[in-house]
């Protein structure tokens, strides 16, 4: 079966710890643009491996693939059900939701970019994908329609 693009490639498990810190914050800007330049190295030299036509980085960047968009969010609040999506919890609609400071797609295509010329397409989630884990669900489905 030919496969043209892989949308999300995981991260090797040897990545986990330093790839939580970076999640967490806790590393300095040059040691976590040397670990996501390192870490998206493996995985698009694992796609060419393979035989991917287009490869991504496979959102390396990304916590947990898209579970990470509402921390980058404003117009939304952590909700009192802290437990959902395996500690992640959920969050609540407080105003328009707007990425002041983007959603780091942009920066992680162009790291890709430097790493493989060839690179030319990103995966880019929709709407309803980012807003998944608001609550209630009635409102997730308003917002991503907006």
């Amino acid at each position: 079966m030919r496969t043209t693009l892989v949308g999300s490639w995981p991260p090797e498990d040897r990545f986990a710890a330093d790839l939580a810190r970076y999640h967490r914050g806790e590393l300095q800007s040059g040691a976590a643009e040397k670990l996501l330049t390192h870490v998206a190295a493996v995985a698009i030299a694992q796609q060419r491996q393979c035989g991917v036509d287009q490869i991504t980085g496979g959102e390396t960047s990304a916590d947990s693939f898209i579970l990470h968009f509402p921390r980058l969010l404003s117009g939304i609040i952590p909700s009192p059900n802290v437990t959902a999506r395996d500690g992640r919890g959920t969050y609540t609609l407080v105003g328009a939701i707007e990425a002041p400071r983007g959603l780091g797609v942009a920066d992680a295509f162009a790291r890709e970019r430097r790493i493989d010329s060839h690179l030319e397409k990103v995966t880019i989630p929709g709407p309803s994908e980012i807003t998944m884990l608001m609550e209630p669900q009635e409102t997730a489905r308003m917002v991503g329609r907006g």
